[in-house]
């Protein structure tokens, strides 16, 4: 269930000392910078609707131009839109070729960029949790305010449930979203506004001495940062791991028990790539296992023959 926006001010002030169309630039400067923040309506039944209406004038301007061409006595060309070419209606029937195709195929242009607008409209990803609730703290400004239907937001007026329900069923999109398919990823992205208030705010207070009334709302670990800190997490990690069973290895001396830790890492470094490299498929994580166990089967040979460590 979606939740009443929280209002530092009472109803009453909060109504009467903000018009719909004031103190809205801090929120636009926010999405600016970070798209994830921005959601908008779809009007997804609207479009769909608009997409039927251009449906019903191409049919009938197409019906129109056969009829007129069915008129013509002596037309070679054929009777209908996909038999007759254009360039013989525009030199031997102008008049249809004005009054009749041209207006045919505009509604076919005009449909079509309907359908090929609203198909990237309804591809637009839906606003994120974490950008959701990143949003939703916002609203101290206030951004959502209290009036007689309920709370509203306050640039629109719209029902303040269409910005903090979730967003695949509020029929609204985000500008841009989060590709959080990986759980430490999609951690990460959450605990960042914690991470910010609790570390990087205070560690910028003490090198920068800003005072909290200079500060401003933008979070300031964006998401492509988060990536990169992810990507590189998970190098590391697959360094580790790796360098954590050769010790490991070395340290068992039984040949068959070696072989059976082999095993044991394999396992681990597959859920470890399921879990840290977002979505991979069943044959990235194949590959990167049977590559993990052909380094480990390698060691294992080298260290078990007397060449290696004993």
């Amino acid at each position: 269930m979606a939740t009443s926006p929280r209002s530092p001010q009472t109803p009453q002030t909060a109504t009467q000392s903000r018009r719909p169309d004031q103190g809205f630039s801090e929120l636009f400067q926010n999405i600016a910078v970070y798209p994830e923040l921005g959601r908008f309506r779809r009007f997804a039944a609207e479009w769909a609707k608009l997409l039927q209406d251009d449906a019903v004038a191409v049919l009938t301007r197409q019906n129109e131009v056969c009829e007129a061409l069915k008129g013509v006595r002596g037309t070679a060309g054929g009777t209908t839109v996909l038999d007759c070419p254009r360039w013989f209606v525009e030199h031997n029937h102008s008049a249809i070729y004005k009054d009749k195709w041209v207006k045919y195929e505009e509604a076919l242009r005009r449909y079509g960029e309907t359908l090929c607008l609203s198909e990237r409209i309804m591809k637009l990803p839906n606003q994120s949790p974490s950008a959701t609730k990143r949003m939703e703290d916002l609203n101290k400004v206030p951004f959502f305010q209290i009036g007689p239907q309920g709370w509203r937001f306050g640039f629109t007026q719209e029902d303040a449930t269409v910005y903090f329900g979730p967003s695949e069923r509020t029929d609204t999109c985000a500008w841009r979203g989060l590709s959080t398919n990986d759980i430490l990823t999609r951690k990460f992205v959450e605990w960042s506004p914690w991470i910010e208030k609790r570390i990087l705010e205070r560690f910028r207070r003490l090198c920068r001495r800003i005072s909290r009334s200079q500060r401003w709302d933008r979070p300031d670990v964006p998401y492509h940062r988060v990536v990169d800190i992810m990507d590189t997490l998970t190098c590391i990690s697959a360094s580790l791991l790796l360098t954590g069973a050769m010790f490991a290895l070395v340290s068992i001396d039984p040949l068959l028990a070696r072989i059976g830790a082999v095993g044991g890492f394999g396992t681990l470094f597959a859920l470890a790539v399921k879990i840290m490299a977002g979505n991979p498929s069943r044959g990235e994580v194949f590959a990167a296992t049977a590559a993990f166990f052909a380094v480990a089967s390698v060691f294992v040979s080298n260290t078990g023959n007397g060449c290696g460590f004993q």
